[in-house]
């Protein structure tokens, strides 16, 4: 089976039939993907009138039956008009903007695809129901990028669309053999990983189409059963405490570890650029307000630690107070970019424009080059002293799988000289990655659970979403489960989940995260159901956790959820099938099995009570719950109260 990315940036729909048609048909495609008159909608320079529109799009379904291939159409995404009236302002669209006339182009989608005797996939309805504009919103917006885009998915977006895409060809029972998606920028997939291909690695959706219907065959490595039974609390050393400093994270070892934690995981260390040339700041850094220019994923020396949290022996004291804790402790490497600084000293080992300046990564800072053997050594010096000589057991590798494999592949092999027993996350996911690199991979949708938690998605929506990004995993691999981290807390300000949506609901996030399937992460504060602002760019006590309150009932879930996750088999390493019920739109529900035992899941992610019946699963013989909140089975039904949830064993 082959897919093909036939997008053209740009482009309206005369340009896709001039430029892309005719290396359609040499490909003879038994199956046509086609997105077609977003730029008639609302590129200013290539509008077109509907009827010209209608003309080309009939002209599209005429060649492709002409072929022989099956098509499927998909509608536009809704666009957001207020992020095109910033840009281009009224006057080009003559009164009538681009998502009125979006809606008039994908009447006419419907028409003449039904016409055509093909497909109709309907992408706008499906992201018409959510808020575009909010944090997890489906279109690139100022909210949650670094350009007011108001056109173009994001990866959550894609995952969107690839799943209904899937869901519809295995309904037809179309053939793949080749599958040309064909269009214009959302097609091509600007601003995504694996823009213009249709690679399984892709962000865009022919890429995550591709994994779905080409499902990863590789094995993950095998792992220890620490790292099996291991639960990640990750510190981000500027929001844990107003000092900011290793020897503040000391001190409080007991309480992280009395949250089930196995694994510590610091954010960077290593010494932050001082550089304070805003043209190499990241937009969310500018967006911060905080006016520090010491970014802690802007290195400017990989080889001294940030005096701003302490000293080399202040580290190996933490080291040795989370190994007296039972737990390891693993550095946040952040190899895809460095400051500025580093690139004057280094100039090397940076990648370089055309014209010789250094070439800047998605986040404004030099990216860092791989083709450089030298620079390779440098950085794996860099992970043989940290294990060396501060006992670090392990890396969370942040942007890991834009780096080449090979590197960190040979980088364990070099640590495991060091220590056996490394452990490695990769901040991201390939198909490959846990073959031999990698123990961990990050992989969950959390702006697809809050637009779940918002009403805007159906709660059965979430095992579709994951189903799509699981696909692109080594077989068996683990997988990271959180709602919250570093970013999302920074990118959220004072909207936290906690905050927005309130403890109980981080509850539901929290027993999801336990028993999904997968690495269950804590970040720093959650068990204080802390809602403060974080920022990873904050001053010195500028924003830090809220401990204050009665936080017994949190604490205690964790510990419960810990025994869980560790102590029931089908929990760390079991299968996981999804189960449907009577209120798919409040309901997610599954079962987890090992070792010949059966646990049936559900959680309520509404804010009302709901009583359901799951299919295929005979309730009435279960036994009594081994954990649950606002939740009770009557029978063989289920009464859950607001953001409730349960667990209890069941029949095989």
């Amino acid at each position: 089976m082959e897919i093909r990315n036939f997008g053209i940036g740009g482009a309206n729909s005369r340009q896709i039939l001039d430029h892309e048609f005719a290396r359609v048909e040499s490909f003879r495609p038994t199956l046509a993907i086609v997105l077609a008159g977003t730029n008639d909608c609302g590129n200013k320079d290539a509008l077109l009138p509907p009827q010209v529109f209608r003309a080309n799009f009939r002209e599209m379904m005429a060649r492709l039956n002409a072929m022989g291939a099956r098509a499927i159409a998909m509608t536009l995404p809704p666009l957001i008009d207020r992020a095109f009236k910033a840009k281009c302002g009224e006057d080009p669209f003559q009164g009538i903007m681009p998502n009125e006339r979006v809606k008039v182009v994908n009447a006419i989608v419907r028409e003449e695809a039904a016409a055509a005797g093909a497909s109709v996939v309907d992408v706008n309805a499906a992201f018409a129901g959510t808020d575009l504009e909010s944090i997890g919103g489906y279109i690139h917006q100022r909210r949650n990028f670094t350009y007011d885009d108001g056109c173009h998915p994001t990866v959550v977006g894609y995952h969107r669309m690839a799943g209904l895409l899937f869901d519809r060809i295995r309904e037809l029972g179309l053939d793949t053999t080749r599958v040309a998606c064909i269009g214009d920028s959302i097609t091509y997939g600007s601003y995504m990983h694996g823009e213009g291909k249709a690679e399984p690695d892709g962000k865009n959706y022919p890429g995550l189409l591709n994994r779905l219907l080409n499902p990863v065959e590789t094995p993950a490595k095998p792992v220890t059963d620490f790292v099996r039974k291991a639960i990640i609390y990750q510190v981000s050393m500027r929001a844990f405490s107003k000092e900011g400093t290793f020897a503040a994270v000391t001190a409080r070892m007991g309480e992280i570890a009395a949250t089930g934690a196995d694994i510590l995981q610091l954010m960077p260390f290593a010494e932050a650029d001082a550089d304070e040339d805003r043209a190499h700041w990241s937009a969310r850094q500018k967006a911060s307000g905080c006016d520090n220019p010491r970014n802690p994923y802007r290195v400017s020396d990989y080889f001294r630690i940030d005096p701003e949290y302490g000293t080399g022996d202040d580290l190996r004291a933490l080291v040795s107070a989370a190994h007296a804790h039972g737990m390891k402790v693993l550095a946040d490497l952040v190899y895809y970019h460095a400051g500025p600084t580093f690139a004057r000293r280094h100039p090397d080992f940076v990648q370089r424009n055309a014209d010789g300046t250094p070439a800047d990564g998605q986040w404004a800072f030099p990216k860092l080059d791989f083709g450089n053997p030298e620079l390779r050594e440098h950085l794996w010096s860099n992970m043989e002293w940290l294990v060396r000589d501060f006992g670090i057991d392990g890396f969370r590798c942040d942007v890991g799988s834009a780096i080449p494999l090979d590197f960190w592949e040979e980088g364990r092999r070099r640590v495991e000289a060091v220590k056996p027993e490394i452990i490695m996350i990769d901040e991201g996911m390939r198909g490959d990655d846990q073959r031999a690199a990698f123990d961990i991979s990050y992989c969950f949708p959390n702006s697809h659970v809050e637009d779940i938690l918002r009403g805007d998605l159906p709660a059965e929506d979430f095992a579709r979403v994951l189903d799509v990004v699981e696909a692109g995993a080594c077989r068996g691999a683990r997988l990271l489960r959180n709602y919250d981290n570093h970013d999302i807390a920074n990118d959220h300000g004072e909207e936290r989940p906690e905050r927005v949506f309130g403890p109980f609901a981080a509850d539901m996030l929290l027993f999801l995260c336990h028993t999904l399937g997968g690495v269950p992460f804590l970040y720093c504060g959650c068990e204080f159901n802390d809602a403060a602002r974080h920022s990873i760019f904050a001053n010195k006590g500028q924003y830090v956790i809220d401990r204050g309150g009665d936080h017994s009932r949190r604490q205690a879930l964790l510990r419960d959820l810990a025994r869980l996750y560790k102590g029931v088999p089908a929990f760390h390493r079991g299968a996981r099938a999804w189960i449907r019920t009577d209120r798919p739109a409040q309901i997610l529900s599954y079962v987890r099995e090992a070792d010949g035992a059966r646990h049936f899941a559900a959680v309520n992610f509404s804010t009302h009570a709901v009583r359901f019946m799951p299919d295929n699963i005979d309730l009435a013989d279960a036994g009594e719950p081994l954990l649950a909140a606002r939740a009770k089975r009557i029978g063989g039904e289920i009464e859950i109260g607001p953001y409730g949830f349960i667990v209890l064993p069941v029949p095989t």
